[in-house]
């Protein structure tokens, strides 16, 4: 009679996959603590370019609203349900403001 052999709890992938996450873990930690150690604002240029490029009255602005209208007539054509298209078109114009608020691009 032959005995079966048991898997092992804690197989090679299992541990090759903690390892991969612990190092991409570390590494955004020290990556952050260096970016950050010496007090200044890594992303200051950024911003800049953030707010002209999708500020209320940009191009950027205009293409995302256009498509989620377009997105909602065409979920409302599709599921006949028009009244969660056009609710999900007043989220997605809520979303903007707020988000844009919230990162300084009003």
């Amino acid at each position: 009679m032959k005995i079966k052999q048991r898997s092992p709890i804690i197989s090679l992938s299992r541990i090759m996959t903690f390892i991969k996450k612990a190092t991409l873990g570390g590494g955004l930690m020290a990556l952050s603590t260096a970016a950050f150690a010496a007090g200044t604002d890594p992303f200051v240029g950024t911003k800049a370019e953030i707010s002209a490029a999708m500020g209320s009255g940009s191009e950027l602005h205009f293409a995302m609203l256009a498509i989620g209208l377009a997105v909602a007539a065409v979920t409302g054509a599709v599921s006949k349900n028009w009244v969660a298209a056009i609710g999900t078109f007043v989220v997605l114009i809520i979303f903007l403001n707020v988000a844009g608020s919230f990162i300084g691009l009003s």
